[in-house]
């Protein structure tokens, strides 16, 4: 991290006076310019694409445990803890449906109260009528 702050901003300081700054050797900032990525990391990079290929191929909605079946039959062996937390750290997650709700009931047996205003709602005086998007309401004790 510190490395890739004085990379990032050595155009704007020497790189002596920030190695200097912040307690790093400019042999060990050297070190890790020509470092090449363990391979641990290689070997992530490569399942972060197959991962990101699968996802998009099953329109974003696999999690982990699902993502991981394919790429067994795939040849990467890789574990349902390794690709969650693969996939966290670079922001893909499964997109869920919500579940379908009824929120209404219509072929119900109960009684409807009458409409006494024949959907004419203005009255003749203040508090002489009142409207209301109730329309039956249950009240069997049960």
């Amino acid at each position: 991290m510190t490395y890739q702050f004085i990379f990032n901003h050595q155009d704007q300081f020497p790189l002596k006076r920030l190695c200097r700054v912040l307690s790093i050797r400019r042999s060990g900032y050297y070190g890790w310019l020509t470092s090449m990525p363990g391979k641990w990391s290689q070997e992530n990079a490569k399942l972060l694409q197959e991962l990101q290929k699968i996802h998009g191929q099953n329109c974003q909605i696999y999690g982990s445990p699902r993502i991981t079946k394919p790429g067994h039959q795939r040849g990467n062996s890789c574990s349902r803890a390794r690709a969650a937390r693969l996939m966290s750290k670079n922001n893909i997650f499964s997109k869920t449906k919500p579940n379908f709700k009824v929120t209404t009931y219509s072929e119900h047996d109960y009684s409807i109260s009458p409409n006494l205003l024949k959907q004419h709602c203005k009255g003749d005086a203040p508090n002489k009528g009142c409207l209301s998007d109730i329309t039956s309401i249950c009240t069997l004790a049960g």
